[in-house]
């Protein structure tokens, strides 16, 4: 193993302009490991993805022959050393008991443990027998009334509720994963975030394509990034309002990820008496002033504040912003809620997500996941752990949302689970395996490297004048090939060494380490720059 840092050019953005930031990044040969420190950062689930007719399958809500082949762009469940590894830290997927782990046992182990996303378009058709929904417009406080979907499970309420505010639609969007918790006996609210909901005319919108009619979800999510509404407030008078409805019984959950991760959280910051759950993934409030970067929703309290500008000349309005001290990441006293939250080490959100996460442990029943993926699937040409490090299936999420019905409260306990890190090409090596703390940092001992002016890295203190010139050139920047903030299609860990060969990038490099170094958490480098105008 070598530790190194590297630097060039950062891409050019109109929103951050740094002469120079700096990335981490692994490059693992298969004859040595390599940890490397490169020059430009973005933060650090993966999601295995399978195919939404196979989840229905699998879960027995579909027929259908369930699969039976390694779908994954890895090959993980073809590899025996691998099901061996996977065996040995999830027992119950050894479905007959033999002592040994199939392909498809080690798929279906997973498959049946994903969320249950029903297929778009056929969400109503998942509802489960005697359930019933309508819709119906809940009044705000300042005057407008918002519409919301009511979904409730057969039999004789009244029951918990879960609420789910999106600008994705509250039918589509809401029964994403909402039949599963209709299914297990929640009723569920599905809530617009505007007033016009989902029933805008297309061409009332300057959007309307010529002989393609615009979904609700598109009218509904168009129609939220034009809005000034305060989503925080919204979301608090929507849950007031189930509190008083004979179908509740006045315990209520909040769920959503990415976007809607960020309403539940808008909403939790203002600590409405009758919350007593929100379930979130992949979406953070952020802090202002740190980053457009700082998560979704990093705008406070502005449902759209992850949204670009719309094209046509339109810019966004001053966002409804609710006061710092009421805020759940300033808060010095974290609502009483219990709170289960999941991200990744390449999700944009991740960073905020595990501070959020540090002020709520104090309440003693916060939890969250940190796996190994972005904001939506990672890179097939990635180097991936096995696939067992999804969060949603290491700890599925249903069983959350018992807390709300009859889950003891004195089982409660913080603590985060997070999934480390190693080489995916090689199943003996250290790592990729999930651990739990219930403190962030995780213990550690402090170790420092210095940059030497033969660009190596090494512990001691460099003698003399340790400098070394770089040229930076702004319009032929060094693209970043993976990370939280590259287009989908580059999540993940990603080999960089295609960088390495250009003119304007210094490598520093160690010599071989004589064991692995675990590095879990941020890495922090005190650089000293002086520039010139060349």
């Amino acid at each position: 193993m070598k530790i190194g840092f590297e630097f060039g050019s950062p891409p050019r953005f109109p929103w951050q302009y740094p002469p120079l930031k700096l990335l981490v990044k692994t490059s693992l040969p298969r004859s040595a490991t390599t940890l490397v420190l490169l020059a430009a950062l973005p933060s650090l689930n993966a999601q295995v993805f399978f195919d939404r007719d196979d989840i229905m399958i699998a879960a027995g809500w579909k027929q259908g022959d369930p699969i039976t082949g390694d779908i994954t762009p890895q090959k993980t469940y073809q590899n025996p050393r691998w099901r061996e590894k996977m065996l040995r830290q999830f027992p119950a997927a050894d479905e007959d008991r033999d002592g040994k782990l199939t392909e498809q046992e080690a798929m279906l182990f997973h498959l049946r443990r994903v969320r249950r996303f029903t297929p778009q378009g056929g969400e109503l058709e998942y509802l489960g027998t005697g359930a019933s929904h309508w819709t119906e417009r809940v009044p705000m406080r300042d005057g407008q009334s918002l519409p919301v979907e009511v979904y409730l499970p057969g039999g004789a309420g009244p029951w918990p509720v879960v609420l789910i505010r999106t600008a994705r639609g509250r039918i589509d969007s809401a029964l994403d994963y909402g039949n599963e918790l209709v299914r297990a006996g929640y009723a569920v609210v599905g809530g617009d975030l505007t007033p016009e909901g989902d029933f805008v005319s297309a061409d009332l919108l300057g959007r309307e394509t010529p002989g393609k009619e615009m979904s609700r979800e598109d009218r509904a999510a168009l129609n939220s990034r034009r809005s000034r509404r305060n989503s925080g407030e919204d979301g608090v008078d929507t849950i007031a309002w189930i509190a008083r409805q004979s179908w509740s019984n006045g315990r209520i959950g909040m769920t959503g990820y990415s976007e809607a991760s960020m309403q539940t959280k808008n909403a939790l910051a203002l600590r409405p008496p009758e919350l007593k759950l929100v379930v979130t993934g992949i979406g953070s409030r952020g802090r202002p002033g740190e980053s457009p970067f700082s998560g979704v929703g990093a705008r406070v309290n502005w449902q759209n504040g992850s949204y670009p500008p719309l094209s046509g000349g339109w810019t966004p309005p001053t966002p409804a912003v609710t006061p710092l001290d009421s805020q759940v990441a300033e808060s010095d006293t974290p609502p009483d809620v219990f709170y289960n939250d999941r991200t990744g080490w390449f999700d944009y959100a991740g960073r905020h997500s595990i501070a959020e996460w540090n002020r709520m442990r104090a309440n003693g029943k916060s939890t969250l996941v940190m796996g190994i993926g972005g904001h939506g699937r990672l890179s097939d040409a990635a180097r991936l752990p096995p696939a067992y490090g999804d969060c949603d299936i290491v700890l599925p999420e249903i069983g959350e949302f018992a807390w709300l019905r009859d889950k003891d409260p004195s089982l409660a306990k913080s603590r985060l689970y997070y999934f480390l890190m190693g080489d995916a090409s090689n199943p003996d090596a250290p790592g990729n395996v999930w651990k739990v703390t219930e403190t962030w940092p995780v213990a550690d001992k402090e170790m420092s490297w210095f940059l030497q002016p033969d660009r190596s890295i090494g512990k001691a203190i460099p003698t003399g004048e340790a400098k070394v010139d770089y040229v930076h050139n702004p319009l032929t920047p060094v693209e970043t090939l993976n990370g939280a903030h590259s287009p989908s299609s580059q999540y993940g860990p990603r080999d960089q060494r295609p960088l390495d060969g250009r003119d304007d990038v210094l490598l520093f490099t160690s010599g071989p380490l004589d064991a692995p170094l675990e590095i879990t958490g941020e890495s922090w480098v005190d650089l000293y720059v002086s520039s010139r105008r060349s």
